[in-house]
């Protein structure tokens, strides 16, 4: 099913929903930690800046619509869940029952407006008066929701098909192995720099950045590190090994299979003594950024705290770190995950199969 050769009609998004300002929520420093999603103008993580408890919760199935913000300003995003929001954001409520497919349709919409809202032109109340966006259009000029609740329901089905397809596979490719629990392993403590060869990144401004394919690395806790893509190359350039951030989000690191570039905020650990692998660096990740505690406020995580510092490892019988066990492990927790997410994925087929059937509205 295809919507491209339909006909499109142009609809005020006030037509189709309202705004509910009641629970905005201008400061949030003081709220204790809890359950509710606290949505604010972010451009990632579905726009959740933390989890709060709060008494102003909006009911869930909604878009939450950025009004401003850094770089996020005019990104919406879909809300399954009860939530809080920030006064950053709006709060769209349909008008007429939608499906969460329709809405999802209608976030992509929405957000052809990402780019033009910035921190000295929001989006205000008068503006989202009269916003319009573009849907496919019955003989009678009124919106086709059938169309698009099969059309973004057929697009599911495949990706979620496609991911199932994924995870089968890479279930396959791993070897379960029962283990002692980690709990019962010896630890022992070893210096970093014992462990790890630790080579810099490279400095690479903005204004030298060439737009291409290459993951760029910076000193984020976000994205798995990745910050750009580019077309450089220098002496930088790394693949498999761990990326440590020393500046930034200090102690924050990642695990790297592809090739990409460094930053001079961010060090290479490649192990010295086992071959590089996902599995047994993804352990070290763990155990690095329990140390992330001790390096805030100007106490940096450069080269010569990085070679000092000490952690605790799983070891053998003879004392040495227990490579073999830290890969296992991660292997079966991956196997452990996996199959808990297809799990959810084969849940969620069948559920969208009997709303599509029943042709339920939530």
């Amino acid at each position: 099913m295809t919507i491209y050769g339909k006909k499109w009609g142009t609809f005020k998004v006030s037509d189709i929903f309202k705004l509910e300002t009641d629970n905005d929520i201008s400061d949030s420093q003081n709220l204790p930690e809890g359950d509710y999603p606290l949505v604010s103008a972010k451009k990632m993580k579905n726009g959740v800046d933390k989890f709060i408890d709060t008494e102003k919760i909006n009911d869930k199935h909604a878009i939450t619509w950025n009004k401003q913000g850094d770089g996020g300003a005019g990104l919406s995003f879909y809300q399954p869940v009860p939530f809080a929001n920030k006064s950053t954001v709006f709060v769209l409520r349909p008008k007429k029952k939608l499906s969460k497919h329709q809405m999802i349709f209608i976030v992509s919409l929405l957000n052809k407006y990402h780019g033009i809202f910035n921190h000295g032109y929001g989006l205000s109340k008068s503006r989202f008066e009269e916003l319009t966006i573009q849907l496919p259009i019955l003989e009678d000029e009124k919106p086709d929701w059938d169309l698009i609740q099969q059309y973004m329901f057929n697009l599911e089905q495949e990706k979620v098909n496609k991911c199932l397809k994924y995870i089968n596979q890479r279930i396959n490719e791993l070897n379960y192995k029962k283990l002692a629990p980690l709990e019962n392993k010896s630890w022992e403590q070893f210096y970093i720099g014992d462990l790890f060869t630790i080579s810099s990144g490279k400095r690479l401004t903005k204004a030298d950045m060439k737009p291409g394919s290459t993951p760029f690395i910076g000193a984020t806790s976000l994205n798995n590190g990745i910050t750009n893509y580019v077309n450089n190359t220098n002496n930088s350039m790394d693949s498999n090994v761990l990326g440590v951030n020393y500046n930034g989000s200090v102690v924050e690191n990642f695990y790297h299979p592809y090739t990409c570039l460094f930053s001079d905020d961010v060090k290479r650990f490649h192990l010295k003594d086992y071959p590089d692998n996902k599995h047994v660096l993804l352990f070290f990740k763990t155990i690095i950024l329990k140390q992330k505690v001790k390096y805030m406020y100007g106490y940096k995580f450069n080269s010569k705290r990085m070679k000092q510092q000490i952690i605790l490892v799983p070891v053998d019988d003879e004392g040495n770190p227990d490579y073999k066990y830290m890969e296992q492990y991660m292997i079966n927790l991956e196997i452990k995950l996996k199959n808990k997410y297809k799990k959810h994925l084969q849940n969620q087929i069948y559920s969208n199969y009997i709303s599509q059937k029943e042709n339920l509205m939530v």
